[in-house]
């Protein structure tokens, strides 16, 4: 599977709007390691736990495409404003979303269980999950329990 084909299906299945790189990094990265998703990127270990430069890259190449629009939007009230990333799929990503769903059925499933156990859960749920069971190993993110 392509990397603007899965990110297309895993925006896709919040609506066509996700909220944050963030939850779209830790998604993706849970996609690949928990769920077998064979993707084309390559996670490193960041100062906030796995990260591809990769699924960055790709999200900016979908832009260009015109398969999605990204804004930073004012979140919170008063002191504890902040501001956050917005992904949304234009009309063409959607149509585009469309024509791969009948392909890609088995990680469509996929995508729409992993939504289902974290993609409305607060981020530091999230967050939590993945460094509490993730860490750096030889420069790659390994399952703590799969460390001797």
């Amino acid at each position: 599977m392509k990397g603007k084909q899965f990110l297309l299906m895993l925006i896709g299945s919040f609506g066509c709007t996700i909220e944050g790189e963030t939850r779209l990094q830790k998604l993706t990265f849970l996609a690949k390691e928990e769920h077998g998703i064979k993707l084309p990127f390559e996670f490193t270990w960041s100062n906030y736990g796995p990260f591809s430069g990769d699924v960055w890259d790709c999200i900016q190449a979908m832009e260009t495409e015109g398969l999605l629009k990204q804004e930073e939007v004012e979140r919170g009230s008063g002191m504890a404003t902040y501001m956050i990333r917005v992904f949304t799929l234009t009309e063409k990503g959607k149509k585009e979303l469309n024509s791969i769903k009948k392909e890609f059925q088995v990680e469509n499933r996929i995508i729409i269980d992993l939504i289902e156990r974290f993609g409305h859960k607060p981020l530091h749920y999230v967050l939590s999950y993945v460094y509490g069971r993730y860490e750096m190993k030889d420069g790659e993110a390994i399952a703590s329990s799969d460390i001797a």
